[in-house]
């Protein structure tokens, strides 16, 4: 999926490799994707995993944004994207065929190192009501990707959640609803996945927006990563609590059918 953080963060990363233990590539948003690179996500053996299928029935609703579950249905669409030369290289990406981005929709599902939302516009006169189609107003994505934290920074049972999100769409950037994605999203993951102890997002140096982006929303310098012309910024989970996002959003629960139930 693409996303964008504006970090540039409005960024994204799609990583469209495999899964676990498997190298990670990303995206970039509003500008289109904000995030980082090429990441290695290990989940260690022993610890409980945590099943990120928790979001598949879920849809969040916000101010003119609507979160819905990454299903079969978006899969076309999210492939064009992924047909943009500009969005391969913010997300570091190489083109990938209808079918091997179908079996990469599967594989995300099934992740549980992954949570992935669909970004959709919508608009707030619509009373609440979710369309049938849930690729209407589809925009974008919001994503994290989940790691063991092993350090001595944080407890070492705790997980890291390094974030991405990206705005595909052109029309629909500059409208502040990578900020509002970011925050419903950040609220709904502490919520339901309480195991996250850190939160993480790596943005490329010249993508000057992103960084504003999660600036303003209260991540700071944690280091910079000239290798990679990237900088690593963070915001502690209970700063992100304080800021009560989770006002912002309602969450509408089981109106989505799991996946195999009506939506292939």
């Amino acid at each position: 999926m693409i996303m964008s953080f504006q970090v540039a963060l409005e960024v994204s990363w799609a990583a469209r490799g495999s899964a676990t233990l498997d190298r990670l590539s990303r995206r970039e948003e509003e500008p289109p994707y904000a995030g980082s690179r090429p990441l290695v996500c290990v989940w260690c053996e022993g610890r409980s995993a945590v099943a990120m299928r928790v979001n598949e029935s879920t849809v969040l609703l916000g101010p003119r944004v609507r979160l819905v579950p990454y299903r079969r249905a978006h899969v076309l669409r999210y492939n064009q994207w992924m047909q943009d030369p500009e969005l391969l290289e913010l997300t570091c990406s190489t083109p990938l065929t209808l079918e091997q981005e179908i079996q990469n929709q599967r594989s995300w599902h099934a992740d549980p190192l992954k949570l992935t939302f669909i970004l959709c516009a919508r608009d707030d006169d619509d009373g609440g009501a979710i369309p049938d189609d849930l690729t209407s107003g589809m925009c974008g994505d919001v994503n994290a990707f989940l790691s063991e934290i092993d350090d001595d920074d944080d407890d070492e049972t705790s997980v890291s959640a390094e974030l991405e999100i990206m705005i595909a769409e052109p029309a629909q950037r500059r409208r502040g609803l990578a900020r509002t994605a970011l925050q419903m999203f950040i609220a709904y993951l502490l919520e339901r996945v309480p195991r996250v102890g850190r939160l993480v997002v790596k943005v490329t140096d010249a993508n000057v927006p992103s960084l504003r982006l999660f600036e303003s929303l209260g991540f700071t310098v944690h280091k910079p990563m000239p290798i990679f012309q990237q900088t690593e910024l963070r915001l502690s989970v209970a700063s992100a609590r304080a800021r009560g996002w989770g006002a912002l959003s309602r969450e509408v629960s089981c109106v989505v059918p799991p996946e195999g139930e009506g939506q292939a």
